[in-house]
């Protein structure tokens, strides 16, 4: 017989470590263990409002007041527009304990839209909820298993990605970790220089400061990668973030001499190896996309490391006028372009 269910406004981390053990406990007993996002502690939420970027919303599902379900979510507004963003590519804006049913999910959902009145809500979900009139897509990343030798793990990447990493040992890259805030901002500029050659946008640096500041407060982990080449100059960088037994791929870039040297690989699969002497179980290789022509380097890159393609849902909903309002912008930016 199921007990009753009601929402709550708010959390902090103690009911994060609370709930964190309760589903670890069931993990047990299942025979089995699944990590728990960094997009659900208080760390998260907080960085986005010192960074002036979003404001969190925090509920809780109750049951018969046990907490049975989380849920993070960012509000962004702008004049009249009011939208929420709950989770990322690297992790989910929800968390229901296994044994809760997908009614008692979507009443959460709902709960939630109700309390919020959004124009537009978007949230990253470990399994699909079908609610009528919410839009769901396959949302991709690898997760490389590190419980088994380091040899193994090695084993498992493909043979041109072991090549690579190889031919950067040879070229005399380094790898080396660090939680200086210098060596985030040298990590920021290299990530900066490669998303602008390929046209793809970065969180500002003033978020990415409050991310790495706010983490470091709660237990989280967040720690840079930096790899060089013979004139010590920096070549490849990986911003990595871990929280419970799980270290994530945040962002990474290479400049031209990485590229050329292979410090990128060599990056990742000495930030493979930091992961398992470091106690995590999981390396999360971040967003990718095997059927969508624009993420093949991507996909193609990450996959060579031999991760397990693990797919959640991205599910969406918007007003009604949302389209029509994204349709008339993109018209006026067209227009705009054309003229002299």
């Amino acid at each position: 017989m199921m007990g009753h269910f009601s929402l709550k406004s708010g959390y902090g981390e103690s009911d994060v470590l609370d709930f964190m053990k309760v589903l670890h406990e069931y993990d047990f007993r299942m025979g089995f263990f699944q990590p728990f996002d960094f997009t659900l502690t208080t760390a998260w939420g907080e960085a986005a409002e010192k960074a002036k970027l979003a404001s969190p919303r925090r509920y809780m599902l109750l049951e018969d007041e046990n907490i049975v379900g989380l849920f993070q979510g960012l509000v962004y507004r702008k004049f009249f527009y009011k939208g929420m963003r709950a989770g990322s590519t690297s992790g989910n804006g929800i968390l229901l304990h296994p044994q809760i049913s997908i009614s008692a999910t979507r009443f959460f959902i709902n709960k939630i839209l109700d309390q919020e009145r959004l124009d537009s809500f978007s949230m990253f979900a470990p399994n699909r909820v079908g609610i009528s009139g919410f839009i769901e897509k396959p949302n991709y990343t690898l997760h490389i298993r590190l419980d088994m030798d380091m040899d193994k793990v090695f084993l498992k990447m493909d043979k041109k990605t072991r090549n690579r990493v190889r031919k950067a040992e040879k070229l005399g890259v380094s790898v080396s970790f660090s939680r200086a805030i210098s060596a985030l901002k040298e990590a920021y500029h290299v990530i900066g220089l490669a998303s602008s050659l390929r046209s793809f946008s970065i969180p500002s640096w003033q978020y990415t400061t409050k991310l790495h500041e706010c983490f470091q407060k709660v237990g989280c982990e967040s720690i840079i990668a930096l790899s060089y080449g013979k004139s010590d100059v920096v070549t490849s960088v990986a911003h990595l973030i871990g929280f419970d037994k799980k270290l994530v791929l945040w962002q990474a870039g290479s400049t031209e001499e990485g590229y050329n040297s292979n410090a990128g690989s060599l990056i990742q699969a000495k930030a493979v190896e930091w992961a398992k002497q470091h106690g995590y179980l999981l390396y999360d290789m971040g967003g990718t996309d095997p059927d969508d022509p624009v993420y093949a380097g991507i996909h193609m890159f990450k996959s060579g490391f031999g991760g397990n393609l693990v797919t959640n849902k991205l599910i969406e909903k918007n007003a009604f006028y949302i389209p029509l309002l994204k349709g008339a912008i993109n018209s006026l930016k067209n227009v705009r372009a054309r003229l002299p």
